[in-house]
């Protein structure tokens, strides 16, 4: 798993109004 992916679906996971 790259940690570049995770941090991505992490990120949109806890913020998704931001990854909007």
């Amino acid at each position: 798993m790259s940690a570049s992916r995770v941090k991505l679906v992490d990120m949109i996971k806890r913020k998704p109004i931001e990854a909007a």
